[in-house]
């Protein structure tokens, strides 16, 4: 297998405009349920801050609040790079926020689960709101170029977002999590140049695919590794090719997996545009596979989505990316500290908890 690398793009410019969730994470230890991490997080989060800790220039599109969970997560993604210029902060929005449980894995055992729910109360934390299509308007006069465009969410908004990207021959990334609206969705799938989903949140999409075929669909099988086909017109008969996971012997935390994939196959795929993919041969699409699968596996060994990011340099995640194409399975890795009692964090980011009930 040739070493795999994480090369910084060659231009400046190189750019990916994301939308969808943008969220606040708070990582809680299950066996200390009182200390917490908080991080910035939602698909679409986590993708552009990865790409910016690569190298690139990352446009997030979301809608958040204007509160104390919003200072923390335009904070994070600040510290990254990330450009914030089209979150948009409203009053009357609370920022979306989602609680994650982490332990050891032991004998197969999820190593995280996910609550939208207060641990204190038991009220509904802030969910994800549909970015104004009076935004997404802004995005295209402001930041009309960009090589990838990538969406986790559905709205009109966003797809004449997505129509209007792929119009100036960027890459378009789709990456579902649900099918709530079959017309957006196949509309979405219609102007998506890869499309990848986890087996575990939509099992049979190709059940709904219809007559629109991707020409790239990656289909992630947890710790089973991946599968993907590549198609072309409307000619859904190409078969599925499989590729294994790599080895993390001391597994802390899963979450975020997919998304540090999905950034290696951008990271790989994306940088000049849609041009480049549809050159792109069956070993570069493997290529860009393995590394999203390598990126992966080194944040397994961290709390939070994005646990690498905080304790690894750039060159020193290269070289974590290196060991595992060489075939070395990855031990242990360093652990963030905690950074607080929840129930103080509790306070200021739910609304019931805030008025002191």
């Amino acid at each position: 297998m040739p070493s795999l690398r994480l090369e910084k793009p060659a231009s400046a410019q190189v750019a990916c405009v994301g939308a969808g969730l943008v969220t606040l994470d708070i990582v809680v230890d299950r066996e200390s349920p009182e200390q917490y991490l908080v991080r910035s997080g939602g698909s679409c989060g986590n993708v552009v801050t990865i790409l910016a800790y690569l190298g690139w220039e990352t446009y997030p599109i979301a809608k958040i609040g204007r509160d104390k969970a919003a200072e923390i997560v335009l904070k994070d993604l600040s510290s990254f790079g990330v450009n914030t210029t089209f979150i948009a902060q409203e009053e009357e929005a609370s920022t979306p926020t989602i609680i994650e449980g982490v332990r050891r894995a032991s004998r197969g055992n999820r190593t995280h689960a996910y609550t939208l729910y207060c641990p204190r109360c038991g009220n509904n934390l802030p969910r994800y709101r549909a970015i104004p299509q009076a935004l997404a308007g802004r995005v295209v006069k402001e930041r009309a170029q960009a090589q990838v465009f990538y969406f986790d969410r559905l709205s009109k908004g966003i797809l004449d977002l997505a129509r209007h990207y792929r119009e100036q021959d960027a890459l378009i990334v789709f990456e579902p999590s649900a099918i709530k609206d079959q017309g957006l969705f196949n509309r979405a799938v219609s102007l998506s140049h890869i499309l990848k989903y986890s087996h575990e949140r939509l099992s049979d999409v190709s059940g709904v695919l219809g007559d629109y075929a991707v020409p790239l669909e990656i289909q992630t099988l947890g710790a089973e590794g991946l599968r993907y086909r590549r198609t072309t017109g409307k000619d859904q008969g190409a078969s599925w090719q499989c590729m294994p996971a790599y080895r993390v012997s001391d597994v802390v935390d899963e979450a975020g997996a997919g998304d540090w994939c999905t950034s290696g196959i951008i990271h790989s795929l994306g940088r000049h545009g849609v041009k480049s993919f549809w050159r792109t041969r069956s070993s570069g699409i493997e290529r860009a596979l393995e590394l999203g699968q390598a990126l992966a596996a080194a944040n397994c060994r961290f709390k939070s989505a994005r646990g690498a990011m905080y304790s690894l340099s750039l060159q020193e995640l290269d070289a974590v990316v290196l060991e595992l194409a060489r075939g070395q399975p990855l031990g242990s890795a360093r652990e963030m500290d905690v950074q607080g009692t929840l129930s103080e964090l509790l306070q200021s980011v739910c609304a019931r908890c805030s008025r002191g009930a």
